[in-house]
C-alpha cells in the first residue's frame, strides 16, 4: 500500500471511534511518527491519542480496526458499516425510502467514476473529497458515513439522511478533480459513461443530482 493508500485507511479506521479534531491529530502523529513504521508499531500510535478513559477502553476494537484497514484494503465493498453509524434514530419509512434511492444512485455514480479512472487517480480523488467534507457542514452522522465510505469504502448505512444539495455539490467536486487530473474532454466522457452506467441500474434519476 502507499502511503496516501495508508492514510485513507488509518481515516476510515478511526473515523467511528474519534471526533473531528481528535481525528486530524491521530492522523497527523501517525504522519509525522509511524507511516515508515511496520505494522506493530500501531500499538505505540494507539498510545499516543487514546488520552481518555473511552478510548482506553475501546483499545481493542481500535486496534482491530486499524489492523482490518491496513491489511485488508482490497478495494472491494465492505458490506458491514461501523456500529456507530447504526444507532441512529429510525425514521419514518415513506421518507427514507426516497433518501436510500438518491444515496444509492449517488454512491453508484461515484463508484462508477473511480472505477474507471487510470491507475491511483481514485485514491487521489478520495482524498479530495474527504479533505472538503468538513468544510460542507453536514450533520455529524452524514459527515463519518461519507468518510467511511470514501476512505475503507463502507456501504453507507440505511439510516443515514444525506440532502440531495449535499450529494450533488459531491458529485461536482468529483468531477471538479476529474477534470484536474484528466483535462475536462476526458473528464466529460468519463462523467457521461459513469451516468450513463448509472442510469441503466438504478431507478432515481441520476441527472437529478447534477
Amino acid at each position: 500500500m502507499s502511503i496516501s493508500q495508508k492514510k485513507i485507511a488509518i481515516e476510515g479506521a478511526l473515523t467511528p471511534y474519534l471526533s473531528d479534531d481528535h481525528l486530524m491529530r491521530a492522523i497527523c502523529i501517525w504522519e509525522e511518527k509511524y507511516s515508515q513504521q511496520p505494522t506493530f508499531a500501531l500499538q505505540r500510535f494507539i498510545n499516543e491519542f487514546c488520552d481518555n478513559a473511552t478510548l482506553i477502553a475501546q483499545r481493542s476494537q481500535i486496534l482491530q480496526s486499524l489492523i482490518r484497514a491496513l491489511s485488508g484494503a482490497d478495494g472491494r465493498p465492505r458490506e458491514t458499516a461501523p456500529i456507530r453509524y447504526k444507532e441512529a434514530a429510525k425514521i419514518p419509512s415513506s421518507t427514507q425510502a426516497v433518501a436510500d434511492e438518491s444515496i444509492m444512485c449517488f454512491s453508484a455514480l461515484i463508484e462508477s467514476i473511480f472505477a474507471n479512472t487510470p491507475g491511483d487517480m481514485h485514491i487521489k480523488m478520495r482524498l479530495f473529497l474527504i479533505e472538503n467534507l468538513p468544510g460542507m457542514k453536514l450533520p455529524a452522522m452524514a459527515q463519518r458515513a461519507l468518510h467511511a465510505w470514501l476512505s475503507q469504502q463502507y456501504r453507507i448505512p440505511d439510516d443515514v439522511r444525506i440532502e440531495e444539495k449535499a450529494l450533488r455539490h459531491l458529485i461536482n467536486l468529483a468531477y471538479i478533480s476529474l477534470c484536474e487530473y484528466l483535462g475536462p474532454v476526458k473528464a466529460d466522457r468519463l462523467l457521461h459513461d459513469a451516468i450513463t452506467a448509472t442510469e441503466e441500474r438504478s431507478t432515481f434519476p441520476v441527472r437529478q443530482l447534477l
